[in-house]
């Protein structure tokens, strides 16, 4: 991804964010680096360092997980490895964003739905 990002002139910048600045009217105007450099932005996503992973439930029920403790599902269904439990959002990619989290979980309830009417799921 790196390379492609290159070859369409977009710079990957890894360094911290200091400072916000933002208008009178509380919209976002730049970024200020660590470095001191500023960026200037109208718009941005956000993600949050070091948030908890709230996995106590799946990882009771004996729901695998991986690498980075995130739940692994059916990318189709969202069903985990134990079958009736599903999972989404957080759980499954700890993007913080209410968008994806409301996806998954309709997704999910699609597939919960189909199981609960008795037809079979993609890998059943």
């Amino acid at each position: 991804y790196r390379e492609k990002l290159k070859k369409n002139q977009i710079p990957v910048i890894e360094e911290e964010v200091c400072e916000v600045h933002v208008n009178a009217k509380q919209q976002l105007t730049a970024i200020q680096l660590a470095s001191g450099k500023i960026i200037e932005a109208e718009k941005a996503f956000t993600a949050f360092k070091g948030n908890k992973l709230n996995n106590e439930l799946a990882l009771q029920l004996g729901v695998q997980v991986n690498e980075n403790n995130h739940v692994v599902i059916h990318p189709r269904t969202k069903e985990t490895n134990i079958k009736g439990v599903w999972a989404g959002g957080d759980l499954v990619a700890h993007s913080e964003q209410v968008t994806i989290s409301m996806g998954d979980g309709t997704q999910a309830a699609i597939w919960i739905h189909k199981r609960l009417l008795g037809q079979p799921l993609p890998y059943d």
